[in-house]
């Protein structure tokens, strides 16, 4: 699948709304799943796509069908008599003609990362002078979860490749596999990529990125899929201690994985936050404090909406006294009352002694002293969100310590352990993986405090 990265294929192409005019040109394919069409035709038909602010493109190349999605002009000459230009395009399918991209196609879905190779956990391989290769992984080769309507399999393996008798390859080839209750379109087959791929990033503590996958359809061949995912080479994390990799108990990892697709929508923005700074080569501290405590703050507002200052029904009969009670010549009377709207939400330091309070022997050998330390993280992200352009000499000079530093990372650590729990994982396998971290160890005997 990735001899697709890093190639050109000449083809004639069409736009799927006005299929009469034809272009034929070149797709040019990059190494990082970037593609851009050079094509030529109709001056005309040129300019009535740059009109347009996306278009989805048929083609046919070396035999084969080809759908350009989300494609836009970004050149198209004006003046000059030359009927060319340049396209870019957002998704390749190399294997089939596709309508749109939320059209059902796929029964399955299969693909592999660099990365899968440290999830399923290789223990060792041997090699003797039959040539018969043996692979040792933590816990089984193969196991199959359902979860959200498809049936999600990793798989682990060693394929031998020789590309001539004196030379022997041998080539890892983990991947996942999703088979489908129902035809998934284009769309929906994104979502499930992006997925697989975060559950990946934030257990290894590390970017992964799917840039070629492959489908599969019930009737039909099989549909290669190519999409732009940037990957500096830079952002690898410092912390290289996966916090977990696949499960080997069947149960936990059914649990993990059925709980991971299934609370995957109220925990998105959480995972963002989070899987975000994996990416992100050179980062200010002070920003990834500041992300850290937003994700911390954002995953108990999503998890715990029950959590508020006095009973809702009791609020709502004070809300509406208070409304009653503003003025209604007061020109700023809406303003005033959309305020109130948040007057029940408690604060973030409430929201970090419920977040402390979830296993007090593990973060309590963390932050050895809860009160000053919820009193702190406050305080620091107080000061970076409403800065009211008084200094605050302490502040100044405790970001520009390692004792920042230490804060930073413990912030980041419970944030990791109460994902954890979200995502499917008990009190007793929460703190067996965090105790068990060499992070954990470190962090525990550095001192933060200000």
């Amino acid at each position: 699948m990735e001899k697709l990265l890093g190639t050109t294929l000449s083809a004639t192409f069409w736009a799927t709304h006005n299929p009469g005019p034809t272009f034929s040109g070149s797709l040019d394919i990059g190494e990082d799943g970037s593609a851009s069409l050079r094509v030529t035709g109709s001056r005309a038909a040129l300019m009535a796509l740059d009109a347009l602010p996306s278009f989805h493109m048929h083609g046919v190349a070396e035999g084969k069908q080809i759908t350009l999605f989300d494609c836009f002009t970004t050149w198209v000459p004006h003046v000059s008599a030359d009927n060319s230009a340049r396209i870019v395009v957002n998704i390749v399918a190399f294997g089939d003609l596709i309508e749109s991209t939320e059209t059902g196609v796929a029964s399955a879905l299969s693909f592999t990362t660099p990365e899968m190779i440290r999830w399923a956990n290789l223990r060792g391989l041997t090699y003797n002078s039959n040539k018969e290769v043996k692979a040792t992984y933590s816990g089984k080769r193969t196991m199959e979860v359902h979860a959200e309507g498809a049936t999600v399999q990793f798989s682990t393996g060693i394929k031998i490749e020789t590309s001539s008798v004196s030379e022997l390859n041998l080539v890892e080839r983990n991947g996942v596999r999703i088979a489908f209750d129902q035809p998934q379109s284009i769309l929906d087959i994104d979502r499930w990529v992006t997925k697989v791929c975060r559950l990946i990033s934030l257990a290894l503590r590390c970017p992964t990125v799917c840039r070629v996958y492959e489908l599969e359809q019930k009737k039909g061949g099989p549909i290669t899929i190519v999409t732009h995912s940037s990957k500096s080479v830079a952002a690898e994390t410092k912390m290289v201690h996966p916090l977990f990799i696949r499960p080997k108990r069947q149960a936990l990892y059914a649990r993990v994985l059925r709980s991971w697709f299934a609370e995957y929508d109220k925990l998105e923005p959480v995972i963002s936050l989070r899987v975000a700074l994996l990416s992100q080569p050179a980062k200010f501290r002070e920003f990834e404090f500041l992300t850290y405590v937003q994700a911390v703050e954002a995953l108990h507002r999503r998890t715990r909406p029950a959590r508020t200052l006095v009973d809702k029904k009791q609020y709502a009969d004070l809300h509406g006294k208070l409304v009653e009670a503003i003025p209604s010549h007061w020109e700023t009377k809406a303003e005033f009352v959309n305020k109130l709207r948040y007057l029940n939400e408690i604060s973030l330091a409430d929201r970090l002694r419920d977040v402390f309070a979830y296993d007090k022997e593990l973060l309590g050998a963390l932050f050895r002293d809860e009160a000053k330390d919820v009193a702190l993280i406050k305080d620091l992200r107080n000061y970076f969100t409403h800065y009211d352009g008084k200094k605050s000499e302490r502040v100044l000079a405790y970001i520009g310590t390692t004792k920042f530093y230490y804060l930073t990372a413990k912030v980041l650590l419970l944030l990791e352990i109460a994902m954890l729990r979200e995502i499917g994982f008990s009190q007793a396998e929460v703190r067996s993986l965090i105790q068990n971290d060499p992070t954990y160890r470190d962090l525990c005997r550095a001192d933060h405090s200000r």
